[in-house]
């Protein structure tokens, strides 16, 4: 390496710490910038978020279960006259979250044949209520996934 490349790569790159500028033989004042990066002294880090105690169960020692059963669910189910006439059945799996207080939350359609089967399938879940799954014997959330079959000749039925 020629002797000039030597020094002139070394005034290329700046220290990252008074400390480490310090311990060459440098006096730098605590707050000295850094070309381009700003100040030696870290900024504060933000406030913490609140950790969120609740966590979502998957499997869980007592599942959430239907208040009224599947019947109750079917009752509500109606099975959209357009789809009928168009011919369009199949399965609708809908995954919910059963709160600590037996609430459907965050419904949503994971798969279906058609729109209109899983709006039908969310409008007569979201009505239901669910005795609360249990873990330890404290009621918890609970990540749900029910399937819903539309079917021309039986029309509707959970599963």
């Amino acid at each position: 390496m020629r002797p000039g490349f030597a020094a002139l790569l070394s005034l290329s790159f700046a220290w990252a710490t008074p400390a480490l500028a310090q311990a060459d033989g440098l006096a730098v004042p605590e707050r000295t910038p850094l070309r381009g990066v700003g100040v030696y002294e870290r900024p504060p880090l933000p406030p913490a978020a609140p950790a969120d105690t609740t966590e979502i169960m998957q499997v869980v020692e007592r599942p959430p279960s239907l208040i009224g059963g599947l019947e109750g669910l079917q009752e509500r189910m109606i099975y959209p006259e357009s789809m009928r006439r168009a011919g369009i059945e199949g399965t609708v799996y809908v995954q919910f979250i059963v709160d600590e207080e037996g609430r459907v939350q965050s419904p949503v359609c994971a798969r279906a044949p058609h729109k209109t089967l899983c709006d039908a399938a969310l409008t007569a879940l979201i009505d239901s209520r669910f005795t609360p799954g249990t873990q330890e014997g404290t009621p918890v959330k609970v990540r749900f996934t029910m399937p819903v079959q539309f079917n021309l000749q039986g029309g509707t039925r959970c599963v």
